[in-house]
C-alpha cells in the first residue's frame, strides 16, 4: 500500500464525487424504461411479503436472499412502489459505490485517482443498468466495495490498532451482507483471503492470522442460514434449470457488458486498449501484499463463476456486475501513477466522456419487456376479452398496468405444476390448463 500518499491524501475529493454522482442522478432519469421486466416484479412481490418469511425457510423458492427485498419491504411502505419509486432505491443502492470507490482509490493511489475512480464507476455501463433494474445488484456492488475497503485499510500501518480492528469489523459486516443480497457474493471473502495469506507470506504479518480466522469464522456462522438454503436449492434446481453454462465467447462477452461502454467497434476497441493499459499500470501500481486484491476481485471473479458454471451454471453480467467496482479503482490508479503522466489524464477523460456517450446511445436497448405498452394495445383492441396469462409473472404485469377501473379486459392466469417463488401468492383469477377450454372459450391472447 501506498502508505505516504493514504496519509497524506486522506480526504476525499468531494466535488469530483458530486459531479459523478449528478451524472449518475442525470442517466437514471434520462435512461429510465418504460416498465418493469419479470424479475423486477418478482422483487415487489417477494417484497410485499412478512417480513418474517422473507427470513425464514419459506424462501427456499428464491435463489436470492433476503436482505435486498427487506429493504425494499420498507422502501415501499414509506416511499411509495410505482416503478420510479422503486428504481430510486437501486440508485440510491448504487450510489455508495461512488463513494466507496474514490476512497479506495484515494487509499491505494492519489486524490486523482479518487476522482477518476469515481466517474468510472457512474459511468460503467454495468453501474447504469443495474442502479436501474429493481433487483439487489447495485447493492451488492457497494458491499462488495466496503468490504474491500475494510480489508484495505485493516492492512494498513500507519494507524492504530483500535482503528485497524474497527475496519475489520467493516470488513465482516459488509462481507456478511453481501452474502445475503446475492448468493454470489459468497465468492468475495475466499478471494480476499488468499491475497491475506499472499499477505501474510510476503511481509511476514502472521500476527494477524489469528483475528483473521476469526473474522472469517463470525462470517461464515452469519451466512450459515443462507449456505444451508442454498445447498437445498443446489440439490433442487427448478430456480436454475433455465441457466447454461456459457461457452468461452459468450463468458467474455459477459464480462465486455459490464467492463466495456458501448459503441462502435473500433470506439470499443479503444476503450478496451485504454482499460488495459489503466488495468495493468493499477497491477504494477498495487503490485505489494493487500493491495493487490483488487485486481484479483476484478479478474478472479469472472474466471470463478465460468470455472463454477462447469458444475452449475452460475455466469450472467449481472453476476459479474460486483466486481466491476474493484475493476474501476484499479483501473483509476494506474492511470493517475507517475509512469503514464498526461496520458493517464487523457485515457481517464477519454473513457469517461465514451461512457457517458454510449449510456445515452443504448437508451433504446434498456427496455426488456414492454408490458406497460403490451397493456395499451390490449385495451385499444380486445375490449372485454379474457387474456391468459401463461405464468404468475405475466399476471402479475398485465395487472400492474392494467388495474381498475382503466382496464377493459380480463386476466386469467394460467396455473402449472412445479412453480417455485411465487407458490401460495395471490394472483388474478388462477385457473389450471386443463381448463382452459371449458372456462375461456373466447380468449384473446396467451403470453407466456
Amino acid at each position: 500500500m501506498n502508505s505516504s500518499s493514504a496519509t497524506s491524501e486522506s480526504h476525499l475529493p468531494w466535488a469530483w464525487i458530486c459531479l459523478a454522482l449528478l451524472i449518475s442522478a442525470s442517466l437514471h432519469i434520462a435512461l429510465q424504461p418504460g416498465s418493469l421486466w419479470t424479475d423486477e416484479i418478482a422483487s415487489v412481490k417477494l417484497a410485499q411479503q412478512p417480513v418474517g418469511l422473507l427470513w425464514s425457510d419459506w424462501m427456499r423458492r428464491e435463489t436470492n436472499p433476503p436482505l435486498y427485498y427487506t429493504i425494499l419491504h420498507y422502501w415501499m411502505a414509506e416511499i411509495g412502489d410505482s416503478d420510479t419509486a422503486l428504481r430510486w432505491l437501486s440508485w440510491f443502492c448504487g450510489a455508495g459505490a461512488i463513494v466507496v470507490a474514490a476512497r479506495l482509490a484515494v487509499l491505494l493511489g492519489n486524490i486523482r485517482a479518487g476522482s477518476v475512480a469515481a466517474l468510472l464507476v457512474a459511468v460503467s455501463p454495468g453501474h447504469i443498468v443495474y442502479c436501474q433494474e429493481i433487483r439487489g445488484y447495485a447493492l451488492g456492488h457497494t458491499l462488495a466495495l466496503l468490504a474491500l475497503l475494510g480489508f484495505a485499510e485493516f492492512l494498513r500501518t500507519d494507524i492504530g490498532h483500535g482503528l485497524r480492528r474497527a475496519n475489520l469489523a467493516l470488513y465482516v459486516i459488509a462481507a456478511s451482507a453481501a452474502m445475503y443480497t446475492h448468493t454470489l457474493l459468497a465468492i468475495l471473502p475466499p478471494l480476499v483471503s488468499l491475497v491475506f495469506l499472499f499477505n501474510a507470506i510476503v511481509r511476514g504479518r502472521w500476527r494477524e492470522l489469528v483475528l483473521w480466522l476469526a473474522a472469517n469464522c463470525i462470517i461464515l456462522v452469519l451466512w450459515a442460514w443462507w449456505a444451508t438454503i442454498t445447498w437445498w436449492q443446489v440439490r433442487h434446481p427448478s430456480n436454475l434449470s433455465w441457466l447454461t453454462r456459457p461457452p468461452l465467447w459468450l463468458a467474455l462477452r459477459y464480462v465486455m457488458e459490464v467492463y466495456v461502454s458501448e459503441g462502435p467497434g473500433f470506439i470499443r476497441a479503444a476503450v478496451i486498449a485504454a482499460l488495459g493499459a489503466g488495468f495493468l499500470s493499477g497491477c504494477a501500481a498495487l503490485r505489494r501484499g493487500a493491495d493487490f486484491v483488487l485486481p484479483v476481485v476484478a479478474v478472479g471473479v469472472p474466471i470463478l463463476l465460468y470455472l463454477l458454471s462447469w458444475a452449475t451454471p452460475v455466469m450472467l453480467p449481472r453476476t459479474v456486475y460486483w466486481a466491476q467496482g474493484a475493476m474501476a479503482v484499479t483501473v483509476a490508479v494506474g492511470l493517475m501513477a507517475a509512469r503514464l503522466g498526461r496520458l493517464g489524464t487523457v485515457l481517464a477523460a477519454a473513457l469517461v466522456a465514451v461512457g457517458i456517450g454510449g449510456a445515452i446511445s443504448q437508451h433504446d436497448k434498456l427496455e426488456k419487456e414492454p408490458w406497460r405498452r403490451v397493456v395499451e394495445i390490449l385495451n385499444a383492441k380486445a375490449p372485454g376479452a379474457t387474456v391468459l396469462a401463461g405464468g404468475p409473472h405475466v399476471a402479475y404485469l398485465l395487472a400492474r398496468y392494467c388495474g381498475p377501473p382503466q382496464c377493459a379486459f380480463h386476466i386469467r392466469t394460467l396455473v402449472s405444476p412445479g412453480e417455485t417463488w411465487s407458490a401460495g401468492m395471490p394472483r388474478p383469477q388462477p385457473i389450471l390448463r386443463n381448463e382452459v377450454r371449458k372456462h375461456t372459450p373466447k380468449a384473446a391472447a396467451c403470453f407466456d
